[in-house]
């Protein structure tokens, strides 16, 4: 369960379960991006996959979704078991830098005031099972075009895996100095591509990261979740 206190790092959880993630030998990642408004998407999405995985990052355009997906969290104890130990977000080129919220992020009691800010990073890095991420939405990198320069920044912060989003289009890229993972907009694809999330699991003895892409459908009793593998779309 997590802590609901956003750290220095700007991660959402505890210093213990941050390192806790960074030693894991195994670790698996909930990653999905650019839900544009659909917070009821969001809250099933956590739902669904929450329990199972070790963090949960946020490639930005939708980040008052999950946020108020956090403030459900801090009200219903039975959706609070969903939302994994360590939660990730970053600053969509359609996000604000801060927003209200109910759960206090600086503090573990509630109070008496009604909302709470908890600020939003641009980009965010930190380690999981002995690799460090690192995490960004990509507009400020012109992902729609390249990219070079996500991958030159990835180098700068010392990451071997970068994730971002912005484009819509979901893909993997495995380069000689890093591994890139666009898990697609679970509400807005592009390219003829489905509403799509992705899970990646990452192991402390491997560089072979194993990323499972979901197509996700809305049916009339709920959504379902699919794996599929994305087909190969450019937008440069």
């Amino acid at each position: 369960m997590n802590s609901l206190t956003q750290l220095e790092s700007m991660l959402i959880g505890t210093d213990t379960e941050v390192k806790k993630l960074a030693m894991k030998q195994d670790a698996t990642i909930l990653v999905f991006s650019d839900s544009h408004g659909q917070k009821n998407l969001v809250h099933q999405i956590i739902h669904h996959f929450g329990k199972r995985c070790d963090s949960l990052v946020f490639c930005g355009d939708g980040v008052s979704d999950l946020l108020s997906a956090l403030d459900d969290a801090w009200n219903q104890p039975s959706y609070a078991v969903c939302i994994p130990p360590v939660v990730a977000f970053v600053q969509g080129n359609g996000d604000s830098n801060r927003y209200p919220v109910e759960f206090h992020p600086q503090e573990k009691k509630k109070d008496d005031k009604i909302y709470h800010e908890i600020s939003v990073p641009k980009h965010i890095v930190f380690s999981v099972a002995g690799h460090k991420l690192f995490v960004v939405h990509g507009h400020s990198e012109g992902v729609y075009y390249s990219t070079d320069t996500l991958l030159d920044k990835t180098r700068q912060a010392n990451a071997q895996i970068a994730i971002y989003g912005h484009s819509h289009i979901s893909k993997e890229e495995k380069k000689q100095s890093g591994y890139l993972l666009n898990p697609g907009s679970c509400f807005r694809p592009r390219g003829g591509q489905p509403p799509s999330l992705a899970t990646l699991t990452i192991h402390m003895d491997s560089n072979i990261f194993e990323t499972v892409f979901y197509k996700i459908t809305i049916k009339s009793d709920g959504l379902t979740y699919t794996p599929f593998q994305p087909a190969v779309v450019s937008l440069w």
